[in-house]
């Protein structure tokens, strides 16, 4: 009996005998899942990005983005309304015509007070709408004590009226209401003046915030029925005009209340410079 095997032989195909479009097609799938990939994570680094852009964006504008564009707007410059009248009036022998003096009034009468350096003190006051703009009608109140000092600031008004005096005009004695210490002795104030060129907050202003660099500007001595000027100043056309009045002494107390537009109070007399 014959038994006959077949053995059967295999043998691997070799690379180079697979078809060429078969190759091409796997590579061809190969780099478009490795640029989807990329292209992926890409996406995810730029939704990352993205997030954290726009909550460091929202935290910003929480904490302080307000606050920068209120500075920004008080900072920003006026534009200068007498553009060329210096030109016009570099000849002062022209000037013919004589103007009397303007009643100028402060924005706002801010009281701090040094025995409570963070509280802002309210102010109630009633505003009119007025030339110069927006001005307390019954709050223009100077109040001086030994620990609270007013703030006032003026923005001044015209052109060619640029020489100034601070007036402060004392009523007669009033049996309702002491408006100086005691004894109604005549109380000495001082005068200092800040150099700012923009209009001041007075919303924030307190103690522990308010403005560096006085300098002494004088002082006055109040009594009933008396109209007190300071010596005359240079106070250049749209320019801001900042005061604080404080107690000479220890012991002073003054309480003095303007009323209306006309000259009563404290306020600023602007005389002409051409």
């Amino acid at each position: 009996m014959f038994r006959s095997s077949l053995s059967s032989h295999y043998d691997p195909v070799d690379d180079d005998d697979q078809p060429q479009d078969e190759k091409m097609e796997g590579i061809e799938i190969s780099n478009t899942g490795y640029r989807a990939t990329v292209v992926l994570y890409t996406l995810y680094l730029c939704t990352f990005i993205n997030v954290v852009l726009i909550t460091y964006a929202v935290y910003a504008i929480c904490t302080n983005g307000s606050v920068t564009h209120v500075q920004k707007l008080q900072t920003l410059r006026l534009q200068d309304t007498y553009i060329s009248l210096d030109s016009i009036y570099s000849d002062k022998s022209s000037t013919k015509i004589s103007y009397g003096s303007i009643i100028n009034h402060s924005r706002h009468f801010t009281k701090v007070s040094s025995s409570e350096p963070s509280r802002i003190l309210s102010s109630d006051e009633s505003l009119l709408l007025h030339d110069p703009g927006r001005l307390p009608y019954y709050g223009r109140r100077l109040f001086v004590n030994s620990s609270v000092s007013t703030f006032v600031q003026f923005r001044v008004m015209d052109y060619g009226m640029e020489n100034c005096r601070l007036v402060l005009s004392v009523p007669s004695r009033n049996n309702t209401k002491a408006i100086i210490g005691q004894g109604d002795l005549p109380q000495r104030i001082s005068l200092w003046r800040y150099p700012i060129t923009s209009l001041l907050d007075h919303r924030k202003l307190s103690w522990a915030t308010r403005p560096t660099q006085r300098r002494y500007f004088g002082s006055m001595e109040v009594a009933y029925s008396s109209l007190l000027e300071t010596p005359s100043f240079t106070c250049p056309s749209l320019s801001y005009q900042t005061f604080e009045l404080t107690c000479a002494a220890e012991d002073c107390y003054v309480d003095i209340e303007g009323v209306g537009i006309q000259s009563s109070g404290l306020f600023m007399r602007q005389y002409q410079s051409l």
